[in-house]
């Protein structure tokens, strides 16, 4: 292996050896970590053969499975029509009905879901679909090249007003999409690419029948394990077993192992969810600080926790006053104390963040000084944009923890420099209605396993989740650098600018890095947290004694 390597290296060759991961997602990691061709066959041929392991690499022998029985989980019960369309992970009903054509599992590796296989020429422009065969449908029909193609294109047409236009549009038009035959599909690429992979299990992006019409809660389409029975917003979301899964388990029989999956929304006061935890009414609850300090000493109840690049970010609009001078946002960044942000909202998980959405566990990320507390500098820089008598500004804020203890101490922090802060609450679903709009805002971003995904989705100019309307030529343009360099140390010294123009002109304050916390009842078996914080509970079952 090479001297100098990226730290993650070292756990993704014990995972190897450990049968965690395949060979192939093993050489598809090392390489996008920079170890070189030469020094990952060296490596895979000191090694024992290594069996494959299930995309859930904790999945329970079976002996220990149990079959049968619901999983309560608390969670979002949203608006929802069309999963392209969608937004807000919490929508992710569906991830239990319709899958993807890839998927990242717990050990952040991108690997073939409905797909077979991938393969990409050398000049990362040609990318061919593989079709896993025998793949049905809830309804019936069989899952083909037509319904990847079908999906694509939707994605790529503006009237479905999907974010993976602005994601995948930037290198692929709709004239790119060839069906090669009845299981494989060629994207023909405008510019190379290599995170097309990490593209297709952006949050959208899941796989519906071709013949879909646009209502999803109508037409709840998928070739998932379960289908879905009930959908009630604001109240639950049930999905039931369905026969006819394309995948066993471990103990021999189609998946999944449970008989139904219900989803209860108990509002944004966290205290009920945790009484439900407590009190066994409820198998499963994501926690935040506040509710893990209720739950510690509780022996029916297991914490679980995972790294990720999941963050709240204090966004402005570039192009409305004042933010529309980067001197006030740089203020607002220079009036921040992130050490008490994250203790407020993390404790001992999570990492300070630089403002710039590059997180550490993402291989291209190279280590910036965070932005240090200076209430003098943000006091000058204001006056020096014409505001020497202080500005103020609202932050609107959605109703649900941690984000209402971030605007609380960032109202609380920016007062020392003559920012005053107003706090404009509302509840979740009415602030996702309007999050590209608002003024400036405190937006929760999902997990990606690349940094350069999560900058072409909210950060390039013509992005569909560029909710601050910021717009820099030369961050476009190194983007595309990026994107189009799959050694992965070149590509550091690319993203490293990205970074620093983040962080000199940028349109964000970023504090605070999440780990993602979960609460089961010691009943649930196989649940744990991702990265991407899907839900993955296909293999798990209950076991109440």
């Amino acid at each position: 292996m090479q001297s100098t390597q990226h730290p993650y290296v070292p756990e993704l060759k014990e995972q190897f050896r450990q049968g965690k991961i395949t060979r192939r997602e093993f050489m598809r990691l090392a390489a996008l970590l920079g170890v070189s061709l030469s020094g990952i066959n060296a490596f895979l041929a000191s090694c024992a053969p290594a069996p494959a392991a299930p995309a859930q690499a904790t999945a329970a022998p079976a002996s220990a499975i149990k079959r049968g029985g619901e999983l309560r989980v608390v969670g979002g019960v949203y608006k929802l029509a069309d999963p392209a369309a969608g937004s807000w992970l919490e929508y992710n009903v569906w991830w239990f009905v319709a899958e993807y054509l890839a998927i990242q599992n717990l050990d952040n590796v991108t690997i073939p879901w409905l797909l077979e296989k991938w393969e990409v020429s050398n000049d990362l422009k040609t990318w061919t679909l593989y079709a896993r065969k025998g793949i049905k449908f809830n309804h019936g029909p069989e899952f083909t090249a037509d319904d990847i193609v079908f999906n694509i294109k939707r994605w790529l047409d503006p009237a479905t007003k999907s974010s993976i236009k602005g994601l995948m549009g930037a290198y692929l038009e709709p004239t790119g999409v060839e069906k090669v035959d009845n299981y494989t599909v060629k994207l023909h690429l405008t510019k190379p690419q290599i995170a097309v992979p990490e593209h297709l299990f952006h949050n959208p992006a899941a796989i519906v029948s071709k013949d879909f019409q646009g209502d999803w809660v109508k037409q709840p389409v998928g070739t998932g394990a379960y289908t879905l029975a009930e959908y009630v917003v604001n109240e639950r979301a049930v999905v039931k077993r369905r026969d006819g899964y394309w995948r066993n388990g471990a103990d021999g029989k189609p998946l999944p192992y449970l008989d139904s999956i219900r989803t209860v929304y108990l509002g944004a006061d966290p205290a009920p969810a945790v009484a439900a935890l407590q009190s066994g009414d409820v198998d499963s609850v994501g926690l935040t600080v506040p509710m893990l300090e209720a739950l510690t000493g509780n022996k029916n109840v297991s914490i679980e926790s995972h790294v990720s690049s999941m963050t709240y970010v204090i966004r402005m609009r570039a192009d409305k006053k004042p933010f529309d001078d980067p001197r006030v946002r740089n203020a607002i960044k220079l009036s921040l104390d992130r050490q008490a942000i994250l203790k407020a909202t993390q404790r001992d998980f999570g990492a300070i963040g630089e403002d710039h959405h590059v997180a550490p566990i993402h291989p291209e990320y190279t280590p910036m000084e965070p932005i240090k507390r200076d209430i003098d500098k943000a006091k000058q820089l204001l006056k020096e944009a014409g505001y020497a008598d202080g500005v103020k500004i609202t932050l609107s804020t959605m109703d649900t923890e941690p984000v209402p203890t971030i605007a609380q101490l960032v109202k609380e922090q920016c007062a020392p420099a003559g920012i005053t802060v107003n706090i404009g609450m509302m509840p979740s679903n009415m602030y996702w209605d309007q999050w590209m709009d608002v003024d400036m805002g405190i937006t929760s971003w999902a997990h990606r396993p690349l940094a350069i995904m999560t900058l072409d989705l909210a950060y390039r100019s013509t992005a569909g989740w560029n909710e601050s309307h910021w717009a820099d030529k030369e961050f476009d343009t190194l983007l595309d650098q990026a994107q189009a360099t799959l050694d992965v140390n070149e590509r550091k010294k690319v993203v490293a600018k990205l970074e620093k123009i983040m962080q000199e002109r940028g349109p964000i304050a970023q504090p605070v890095w999440f780990s993602l916390l979960r609460g089961n009842n010691k009943s649930v078996k196989n649940l744990l947290p991702a990265a991407h914080d899907h839900l993955m509970a296909y293999e798990t079952s209950l076991d109440k004694g």
